[in-house]
């Protein structure tokens, strides 16, 4: 298994996971009549081009840029302006200002705020300023709150969080200084006897978006997807494609056998206040990381419209959109790099 491979099985542990909930409004997707635009990325140009980009926003007229950091152990957060690098930090390591396993949050789409850093136990909003220096601010969560991949909700009232574990999501209520545990999938009979770990980080692997109303959960082995509202934490739409259940996993001794030639399908998702855009792999880890794979986004409306379908003509594992623009972290199959695209959104 070459490192790019890794890198793409790496990526997809940004994520999260979900809790058994009624099944009413499971709606089927039919996307054969949604004519489909092909996104052609070119190389972004930089002054310095990151090592090993996992994923990538904006915040303002600034390009932010994550690196591994497994491999990329100093300066793996890169900001840009237009193709300039202006400001590096982030390094591994156990001193006060140090990251553990550090994720960038991206909400995309001229909506940042601020960087949005989760670090296991930490969630850091970072600005910059005039001097083109970091500001980081620690946004305080609760004790029980550790191994944290994404912060969905961050208010007065509530913080909701997915996290490496037994349950999708995680909601903490303020005011009552609880936290409530949610999975929102339904288990078959032939996964029953497996641990909850495995059901929601194996078997049932999502990757989450929200926005101020939706919770957005786009399964990676099933191609479905949950629509949770966010105030009341109820299922409001179950979304699923007709190919959704092609993944038939062995299980050994209620271990999960690996299957390299598996389908995987939702990888990415991005939350806006009209629509979320997904990305879909539909197809194996193994023919992707070969660059054998077109990724299709798809742009769907919280009624479970289907709105746009977009073509990649390279895998890509994340993206951001940008005024009219697309920015993706993707492969380049003839170099086994993986590097910054670019492109407009017709």
């Amino acid at each position: 298994m070459n490192k790019y491979y890794k890198c793409l099985l790496l990526l997809l542990f940004y994520i999260t996971s979900c809790s058994n909930n009624s099944e009413q409004l499971i709606e089927p997707i039919d996307n054969i009549s949604i004519d489909t635009t092909t996104i052609n990325f070119k190389p972004l140009k930089l002054n310095i081009q990151p090592l090993i980009p996992t994923n990538c926003c904006f915040l303002d007229s600034l390009f932010i840029v994550s690196e591994q950091f497994t491999k990329v152990k100093k300066n793996f957060f890169k900001i840009y302006y237009k193709d300039t690098l202006i400001l590096e930090f982030g390094n591994i390591g156990q001193g006060p200002t140090d990251f553990i396993i550090p994720f960038l949050v991206s909400k995309g789409k001229n909506e940042e705020k601020a960087i949005n850093i989760v670090d296991d136990y930490k969630y850091l909003q970072v600005s910059v300023n005039s001097n083109c220096k970091e500001n980081i601010t620690e946004k305080p969560l609760p004790k029980d709150f550790f191994m944290v991949n994404n912060v969905l909700l961050y208010n007065d009232t509530a913080i909701v969080v997915t996290k490496t574990g037994e349950y999708q999501i995680q909601y903490y209520d303020r005011k009552k200084d609880s936290i409530s545990n949610y999975n929102f999938y339904k288990i078959p009979k032939k996964y029953k006897d497996l641990s909850k770990f495995s059901l929601t980080m194996q078997i049932f692997l999502s990757t989450y978006s929200a926005n101020e109303k939706n919770i957005v959960i786009a399964y990676k082995n099933y191609k479905m997807i949950d629509l949770v509202s966010i105030n009341n934490m109820k299922l409001n739409r179950r979304l699923y494609f007709k190919d959704y259940d092609k993944n038939n996993f062995e299980i050994n001794n209620n271990e999960i056998v690996y299957n390299e030639e598996k389908l995987t399908y939702f990888t990415y998702v991005i939350a806006y206040q009209d629509s979320f855009w997904s990305l879909c792999w539909n197809d194996s880890f193994k023919e992707v990381s070969e660059g054998n794979v077109n990724s299709i986004i798809y742009q769907i409306d919280y009624k479970g419209n289907i709105l746009k379908l977009y073509k990649t003509n390279i895998p890509i594992t994340s993206f951001t959109i940008h005024n009219d623009e697309i920015y993706a972290i993707g492969l380049d199959s003839s170099k086994n790099e993986m590097g910054i695209y670019k492109s407009l959104l017709k």
